[in-house]
């Protein structure tokens, strides 16, 4: 095969992978650009995002409309630019892109922040369980000498300690995460 055929074919396998686009083409044939913005903007999507539709709905010669499209994302960010949500996002790992300027940024950081302190809490609490674990299998092994042993104790006595403090702290933060 000549170069141009594979290339071609390569477009194309591109092209019919699932997932890629940010719309379906039955989505763009459809398309209600407005209620499209209110689930982008829900989901705290950046005005670059548009682009996006642009290239999934261009192989249908379909042009979002990008006022409509505006206007229900602004509505949308009215949900996502919250306190509540600024939390969930933080809490789940998720990023924040700037988005909520036009709305009240400081109120979705305020939870954003606090929901980031319970994510970075919480997998260190992970972590350290799951050292404790390991730590307490090692513990089992016949083959320590009494050395080993008390390193290994020493060790798991530390994570104890740490996983306690976490604890109370994650506890604590979740609390508060409730009263937003």
């Amino acid at each position: 095969m000549n170069r141009h055929i594979l290339n071609t074919l390569a477009v194309l396998a591109l092209a019919c992978m699932p997932g890629c686009a940010s719309l379906s083409q039955k989505e763009c044939a459809a398309a209600d650009w407005y209620a499209i913005g209110v689930r982008d903007g829900a989901n705290g999507r950046g005005e670059e995002y548009l682009a996006e539709h642009a290239t999934a709905c261009a192989q249908l010669n379909i042009t979002p409309d990008r006022e409509l499209w505006l206007d229900g994302r602004d509505r949308g960010l009215e949900r996502y630019c919250t306190t509540r949500n600024g939390y969930r996002v933080g809490e789940v790992g998720g990023s924040y892109n700037g988005v909520c300027f036009a709305n009240d940024e400081s109120a979705f950081l305020r939870g954003y922040d606090l929901g980031k302190q319970v994510n970075r809490v919480k997998t260190r609490l992970d972590y350290v369980e799951n050292e404790i674990r390991s730590l307490s299998a090692a513990l089992k092994s016949d083959k320590l000498d009494a050395d080993a042993r008390s390193r290994i104790n020493y060790r798991l006595r530390e994570h104890e300690y740490e996983r306690s403090f976490l604890a109370r702290e994650y506890n604590d933060l979740v609390w508060r995460g409730r009263s937003l």
